[in-house]
């Protein structure tokens, strides 16, 4: 169960696969759980929320969301989703209670706009003593 979701969720329980530190690898689990801490420290704040004041509007990513469901007036315009063998997922796609791992719902120019302050940023970052 993650926190006010009363349905399944895609993973399993969060465990450590490696020293602290020692090496990267991504979990979603361990996603998740920083979804869960950015709640309880924005005081109870809805994922979604916290996302949009926090990294979507700053970027300017206006057609992006971590809602789920996915808000109609998104809806209208989003692709549906298939299955590998080309058949459309009913309700056109899946709707995810693990938002910070799964949930982003993004338009290739707003995912360029987050992929070029990136870039910028670790160009920045390059040149500081």
């Amino acid at each position: 169960m993650t926190a006010g979701w009363n349905g399944p969720v895609a993973m399993g329980c969060v465990k450590r696969g490696h020293g602290w530190g020692l090496q990267f690898r991504y979990s979603g689990g361990g996603t998740t759980v920083v979804q869960q801490l950015l709640i309880d420290v924005a005081g109870g704040r809805d994922f979604p929320s916290i996302m949009d004041d926090l990294v979507l509007g700053p970027l300017g990513m206006r057609h992006s969301t971590f809602r789920q469901p996915l808000p109609d007036h998104l809806g209208t315009v989003a692709a549906s989703g298939h299955w590998s063998d080309g058949r459309p997922i009913a309700g056109k796609w899946q709707v995810y209670p693990e938002m910070a791992a799964a949930g982003l719902w993004t338009t290739p120019t707003d995912l360029a706009k987050e992929r070029m302050l990136l870039r910028r940023e670790r160009q920045k970052a390059s040149f500081r003593i």
